[in-house]
């Protein structure tokens, strides 16, 4: 009997299934070959390969050259042609956030709606964005029930970051509480002071992150 088989049944037989064995590392190099073969994005001293379907676009603030961008994903935003890039867009349109230097600038990250970026906090305590799929909900921060996960040290490219990863409850605007949440997932390089921020669960981008180069 294989491995996955046995996890089904000792499950129970349905409703729960983990693929163990030799799967997850095929799939894991199936991600990496991906992302070695994909297009280059280069998103202020951040340089990416990424699948060709995903754009990106500069997050600008007015009078200083744009540091922070968003990427969106295959379709990019169903939004009637009025979407713009903003820190905020993370709730509206499915992609991730790479903001940069001048988002932990406490002079300039007001310009982004919020800000500067707080490792104790999840990313929507800093910026008025929408919960994800539930765009008439808002997203809250730790002071309103966030709870952190994960936290732990990796690599983004070859330089020293941190992982964290919360739970995030959303609210009407009135301010009641929903029951509904998402997952926040947020990549951080203190030496290089950017921070990567993903609300969509966006396929295989810890595999691109790890690839991720430098200057």
């Amino acid at each position: 009997m294989g491995l996955a088989v046995a996890a089904v049944l000792a499950a129970g037989g349905f409703g729960v299934y983990e693929t163990v064995g030799r799967d997850a590392p095929s799939r894991t190099a199936a991600a990496e070959r991906e992302a070695a073969a994909g297009k280059a994005l280069t998103l202020g001293r951040l340089g990416l390969r990424v699948p060709a379907s995903w754009q990106a676009s500069p997050i600008t603030v007015q009078g200083r050259a744009a540091d922070s961008f968003y990427v969106t994903l295959a379709g990019g935003c169903a939004t009637g042609g009025t979407w713009r890039p903003a820190a905020s867009s993370l709730g509206s349109c499915p992609g991730f956030a790479v903001m940069g230097p001048s988002f932990f600038d406490k002079s300039e990250s007001g310009a982004y709606g919020g800000g500067p970026y707080d490792p104790k906090d999840s990313f929507a305590s800093k910026v008025s964005m929408s919960c994800p799929r539930h765009p008439d909900l808002v997203a809250g921060g730790a002071g309103k029930g966030a709870s952190q996960t994960a936290s732990k040290g990796i690599e983004l490219g070859r330089r020293t970051a941190e992982y964290h990863q919360w739970r995030v409850p959303c609210f009407e605007r009135g301010g009641d509480g929903t029951g509904s949440v998402y997952t926040e997932r947020i990549w951080y390089s203190p030496s290089a002071q950017i921070v990567v921020v993903d609300a969509w669960n966006t396929p295989d981008l810890d595999t691109v992150l790890h690839r991720a180069t430098w200057p």
